[in-house]
């Protein structure tokens, strides 16, 4: 096992930087420093804060009063001397919320199994300071022979349902948090895979969080389901959640791979996704005719050694192929107790697709843990 400290990777995303304009040892100029924080820490979201206290500063920026808030570089938010400083905190915050934070969308179909991913991607959204979507794609009855939509109503009534579930995650406010997260949400008509797949190369997505059925319901094995054809064909990684599993923050995280973890940008995706976890990542690779485990384990380190000191310990190891792959490495989740598997989806062409078995896939529909899907493209 290697143990590695000090420089952090690339977060999911940049850090938002902001300018604190004002007399910093005046009382008022704290007072909105430690509003700001509040809210900002409240978001989740990765931050800086640079205080400019330079007279000529405020002159050369044009400044009608101080404190002022720039946020990025562009965004000014002024605060007068009879203007309520929270009000322009609260400013400051929905628009972070709402302009620099990307987005982690759960699709819901209102079954146990989406709200308890609901459930966990709150949880989730909140420590990768990401906003949390919940969407629901409504599929109309159509009658093929007069083209009318069966019970037109129904459309409707499920918006109206997806909004009073965005309330119902939506925290109230209290004293020790005044700044709310907003729930939002989104309505879409058309069937669920196509939908699901194009909502999630929006570049404003984060992550895709879906709950699945898991390995007890036999139609699943035999077919699939949505869920693991998301996974499997989604741009955005996609986080797939057993029925019961709770959010806890990960610190083991098993790594299924080959060398394409480290020919794509999966393994940015997987080093960003840990830095707000710095869990354990437990690298396997199960053992194949066609490939030199010591070649890509030396690729692998050099990647990851490449990076400068690492915050989190990490091992790469080798497993048996004496079973079916998707069983062995279920076999090595089941010893070891991961508290999440990452596997790399391929994206083949549709030919390719009919005739290989998906290894990425047969583990999103039988394993009982949280399974992370990131794509090689």
């Amino acid at each position: 096992m290697f143990a590695l400290e000090a420089v952090s990777t690339t977060h999911m995303d940049a850090p938002i930087s902001l300018e604190l304009f004002g007399i910093n040892h005046s009382y008022r100029y704290q007072m909105v420093r430690q509003m700001l924080i509040d809210a900002l820490d409240s978001t989740g979201a990765h931050y800086t804060i640079e205080d400019v206290s330079q007279i000529d500063k405020f002159i050369e920026e044009g400044l009608p009063s101080v404190p002022a808030i720039r946020v990025d570089h562009d965004k000014l938010f002024n605060i007068s001397l009879d203007e309520d400083p929270n009000a322009t905190v609260e400013a400051v915050f929905q628009y972070i919320v709402q302009n620099k934070m990307r987005a982690l969308v759960v699709p819901t179909d209102f079954s146990d199994q989406s709200l308890n991913a609901i459930r966990f991607g709150k949880g989730l959204a909140k420590t990768l300071g990401l906003r949390l979507v919940l969407m629901h794609v409504h599929h109309p009855v159509v009658d093929p022979h007069n083209a009318v939509v069966l019970e037109a109503d129904m459309g409707v009534y499920k918006q109206e349902q997806l909004e009073v579930l965005a309330a119902t995650f939506t925290d109230s406010q209290d004293g020790a948090n005044p700044y709310i997260r907003p729930v939002e949400t989104r309505f879409e008509v058309g069937y669920p895979l196509p939908t699901i797949v194009e909502v999630s190369r929006q570049p404003d997505v984060a992550m895709i969080v879906m709950g699945t059925l898991g390995a007890t319901n036999v139609l699943d094995k035999i077919f699939g389901n949505v869920s693991s054809s998301v996974a499997s064909q989604a741009s955005a990684p996609v986080l797939l959640i057993p029925p019961d599993a709770g959010f806890e923050p990960p610190r083991h995280i098993m790594v299924a791979f080959d060398a394409e973890l480290v020919e794509g940008h999966s393994l940015d995706q997987l080093l960003a996704f840990n830095e707000d976890f710095n869990a354990h990542l437990d690298f396997v690779h199960v053992a194949d005719r066609d490939t030199d485990f010591a070649v890509i384990r030396e690729r692998l380190m050099t990647e990851l050694l490449g990076r400068g000191q690492l915050q989190f310990s990490f091992d790469i190891r080798e497993i048996s192929n004496a079973q079916d792959i998707s069983v062995q490495l279920e076999r090595y989740a089941t010893e070891t107790n991961p508290d999440i598997i990452t596997v790399i989806a391929r994206h083949r062409s549709f030919v390719n697709r009919m005739f290989h078995k998906s290894i990425s896939k047969s583990l999103c529909q039988h394993t009982d843990r949280p399974t992370l899907v990131f794509h090689t493209d």
